[in-house]
């Protein structure tokens, strides 16, 4: 049965252990589909739409709506990011850039091999290893760094999540 990839929707065989367009590690999906119940929710993903923030350099805030996950990138003729860097000022952003998604109750990003770097509080990461990000967290998708705001406890977004 083809595996069918949650960052881009590219079709894989079974058995792939990446998906070949985007670099996505599809063999954790079948593992993490395994262990999850039969909802079909994301593990760490809830029903509120606000969960994640992200705060641009002029303060602006863009909510992540759905559960994700998200491409970070710049269009092109075959990719459409979810989020697009370049419409917030990214001039140095690769098209699959980076991606956010949920993990294990936390939010994780994975740089996509991208040509000038993610980095995460000043430090680059390796590309296709996740790293778990906090409230407060500043990201750099190449020459765009944002802050990454995330529900607090008691807050609004973190009473609805636990309410689903």
């Amino acid at each position: 049965m083809p595996i069918v990839c949650p960052a881009c929707k590219h079709r894989e065989m079974a058995g792939a252990l990446f998906c070949r367009r985007c670099g996505y590690p599809v063999w954790k999906e079948v593992s993490r589909a395994a262990d999850e119940p039969a909802t079909g929710q994301t593990a760490g993903a809830g029903s509120t739409t606000e969960r994640v923030r992200l705060r641009l350099p002029n303060g602006v805030e863009v909510s992540l709506t759905g559960t994700g996950p998200w491409l970070v990138g710049r269009p092109s003729s075959d990719t459409q990011p979810d989020l697009d860097a370049q419409a917030w000022g990214a001039r140095h952003v690769s098209r699959r850039h980076a991606r956010l998604e949920w993990r294990h109750g936390g939010l994780y990003i994975v740089d996509l091999d991208s040509t000038n770097g993610t980095w995460v509080n000043g430090r680059r990461l390796t590309p296709h290893e996740p790293k778990r990000l906090h409230d407060g967290d500043w990201v750099r998708w190449a020459d765009l760094e944002v802050q990454i705001v995330l529900p607090t406890p008691g807050s609004r977004d973190a009473t609805e999540d636990d309410a689903s």
